[in-house]
């Protein structure tokens, strides 16, 4: 995230992308949780996530 913040500071990453970048990453503690979930399924047959 600082590597970000000083790249967008600097101009060498746009805003969008930077707030794009920002939303990727707040989002990877869902996934991870979601990944989890689906693999425990996985190993107990489970057919509904």
């Amino acid at each position: 995230m600082i590597a970000l913040k000083v790249g967008y500071m600097k101009g060498t990453i746009s805003e969008e992308r930077y707030m794009h970048l920002l939303n990727e990453l707040n989002e990877i503690p869902e996934k991870v949780a979601w990944t989890l979930k689906a693999k425990r399924c996985r190993k107990s047959n489970c057919r509904k996530i």
